[in-house]
């Protein structure tokens, strides 16, 4: 939401807040939604993986969860960066990473929106840094923006040798439909 300051009235000086059209996603016409996961880091400059492109199709939901490798594994085909659509429908996604629930959220299309809910994760899905739900509990659909934050899971640190990180992605709509820049910093 934004902020509009009026003049000060006598005795007054509150800002109005406005609603503008960026703050509210736009539906899109298209019953196929071609998105993009891009590996985020607040570090500058660090790779962390490639790019995670899918088309969502209103009415069929997109999984995301943790793969599970036991040690010694073949893991077909290998996950690139720890990204892998090796397991359920060719459209899922799923990390390697120990502090991803198995079935950790979902991802669809719906009259042209596209929404994300956690389905009762242990360690949460966040939307700019906002957790959806309290842990084991599935929360209400969000509404996706171009440009939103999503993390999956928060960093551990148990002994030294146990560190496991977090998954943190930047979601992008796919096609070349110039957009408004969502949230500048």
């Amino acid at each position: 939401m934004s902020s509009l300051s009026s003049p000060p009235s006598e005795g007054s000086s509150k800002e109005i807040p406005i609603t503008t059209v960026e703050d509210h996603p736009t539906p899109r016409q298209d019953t196929k939604i071609p998105i993009r996961l891009i590996p985020y880091s607040e570090t500058p400059a660090k790779f962390i993986g490639e790019p995670v492109e899918r088309v969502l199709k209103d009415g069929h939901p997109v999984r995301i969860g943790r793969q599970v490798v036991k040690e010694g594994q073949h893991v077909n085909p290998p996950p690139k960066h720890g990204i892998s659509a090796a397991k359920g429908g060719e459209q899922d996604v799923w990390f390697v990473s120990k502090v991803v629930s198995r079935n950790h959220a979902e991802m669809w299309a719906k009259d042209g929106l596209v929404y994300i809910k956690d389905i009762g994760s242990s360690s949460g899905t966040f939307l700019n840094k906002m957790r959806l739900s309290p842990s084991g509990k599935e929360s209400r659909p969000y509404p996706l923006k171009d440009g939103d934050l999503l993390q999956f899971g928060v960093d551990f640190k148990g002994k030294p040798e146990d560190v496991y990180k977090c998954v943190l992605l930047q979601f992008q709509f796919q096609d070349q439909t110039p957009r408004k820049k969502v949230n500048p910093q």
